[in-house]
């Protein structure tokens, strides 16, 4: 059965908008609510060929918070909900049904974590990230459209952010890995972004991601699904914010990938409305 779905969400809820490794206050919160659409036709295959599939659609509305408990440790919350629709393929002139088609709705994976500031300077910080992925997604589906992998995964990230300031410029980066259960690889994750307060109103987020299997491993799942080993992606995207008010924000975001093994082969397009309390 093939599940058909995005990896990119793997990235460490890597599509929020607030910067790096800094922590919330005490009592002040993030807030992003997001609607994001993949729509791919190929599929990168074990060895970084492209194979073309039935045209696939991945739409998702996500919940993404982070709460300051104290002035060093901030919760965090994931949640996911997802649309999956599958084209049906039939032969134009033989009428013969190549792929059946499909679709289904339900929950994704949440992810719940803190991140706890270990050393807060001037201008830079350095913080380590604790996140939990919980199997709220649905994993058994006649058609194999799965909204989640039926598994725990628990990720430890060391992350280090820097203000340029007076400059309106910011730099974070963070790397670590992703346990995973169920018989699946743990991975190495890693990244950096660069940020820059264009005016006012105005910023620009540029960011380059990366997850690598930490041992090699030889994929046996079929073409188009999520849940097989050696998945690896270099992944990059740019995001634009846009400040209503002080609290109050628009983000529009683009992401692609480079060096991909086992993923849809599709940019991701997101828009979102973030507050900040």
């Amino acid at each position: 059965m093939r599940n058909w779905t995005s990896a990119l969400f793997i990235l460490l809820l890597a599509s929020r908008v607030s910067a790096g490794a800094w922590p919330q206050e005490k009592g002040s919160g993030f807030y992003k609510l997001e609607t994001s659409l993949i729509v791919a036709d190929e599929y990168y295959l074990s060895n970084g060929d492209r194979q073309s599939i039935p045209t696939t659609k991945e739409w998702t509305i996500a919940l993404y918070g982070e709460y300051g408990l104290t002035d060093r440790l901030t919760a965090i919350l994931y949640w996911p909900m997802k649309s999956l629709a599958v084209n049906r393929q039939v032969g134009r002139l033989s009428g013969f049904e190549y792929a059946p088609g499909g679709s289904a709705a339900g929950p994704g994976d949440a992810q719940l974590g803190f991140r706890f500031n270990v050393l807060k300077q001037t201008v830079s910080v350095w913080s380590l990230s604790f996140n939990v992925g919980v199997p709220t997604g649905q994993h058994s589906n006649r058609e194999g459209l799965f909204t989640g992998d039926g598994e725990w995964n628990a990720a430890a990230l060391v992350e280090y952010g820097l203000s340029l300031y007076p400059r309106p410029l910011y730099l974070a980066a963070q790397t670590g890995i992703n346990l995973r259960s169920a018989g699946y690889e743990h991975e190495w994750h890693y990244g950096v972004e660069f940020g820059l307060d264009v005016n006012r109103r105005v910023a620009a987020i540029l960011r380059v991601q990366g997850v690598r299997p930490i041992e090699s491993v030889r994929s046996n799942a079929a073409v188009g699904s999520l849940y097989s080993n050696g998945q690896q992606y270099l992944a990059y995207g740019l995001e634009w914010d846009y400040k209503l008010s002080d609290r109050l924000g628009l983000a529009a975001q683009f992401r692609s990938a480079v060096g991909a093994r086992n993923i849809l082969a599709a940019p991701m397009w997101s828009l979102g409305l973030f507050v900040r309390s």
